[in-house]
């Protein structure tokens, strides 16, 4: 069996958007944490938020080599003068807070 540390990994971050502000919340989303990810080069495989069911949760995933490739880049983000800022101004839109969730595919799944 191939090492863990070595295998693909996927980040899941979800949160709960308060309604009215939604539009702010996509606003930092895409003009201030979108091109901050591209400085550490972590790029989104999805972004979405519910339509049904349970409305206004956000959900995006970003694909990372390995444990390895995540580590270097999330210290990055999370050592950038920039983060903190983003985060002040995040929060007013949530509803709690936001949830980080490590993932890795079953060796069956069709995303490897």
């Amino acid at each position: 069996m191939e090492n863990p540390k070595k295998q693909r990994l996927f980040e899941l971050v979800t949160g709960v958007v308060r309604l009215d502000k939604f539009e702010e919340f996509k606003r930092l989303h895409r003009d201030h944490l979108l091109p901050l990810f591209e400085k550490y080069n972590i790029k989104p495989s999805l972004l979405l938020f519910t339509e049904v069911g349970a409305i206004g949760r956000f959900y995006d995933i970003y694909e990372y080599k390995d444990m390895e490739d995540y580590d270097k880049k999330i210290q990055g983000f999370l050592s950038d003068p920039s983060t903190p800022s983003y985060y002040e101004a995040i929060q007013p839109c949530l509803i709690g807070s936001i949830e980080t969730v490590l993932l890795r595919a079953f060796d069956y799944s069709p995303i490897q």
